[in-house]
């Protein structure tokens, strides 16, 4: 694909205090939302968004209590 991998736009998990159990999942088929190494600070880190709209990512900084994708290298 157009980033040398194959993307699965898997979402995200974020908090949600309005929702009964506190987190909702969201973005399911339309971003592929993936942590990166890089670490900001002790509560937030960096995540690289592959949006399936467009063919593009994005960087942002975000909170390390939501969930999203890991991706996993044989060494």
């Amino acid at each position: 694909d157009t980033w040398g991998f194959r993307v699965l736009a898997g979402g995200q998990v974020v908090q949600n205090t309005s929702y009964p159990y506190g987190y909702i999942y969201r973005a399911f088929g339309t971003n592929g939302m993936f942590w990166t190494a890089t670490e900001f600070s002790a509560t937030k880190a960096y995540i690289r968004n592959f949006l399936q709209t467009g063919n593009h990512s994005t960087r942002a900084l975000w909170p390390k209590s939501e969930g999203y994708s890991v991706r996993c290298l044989k060494d």
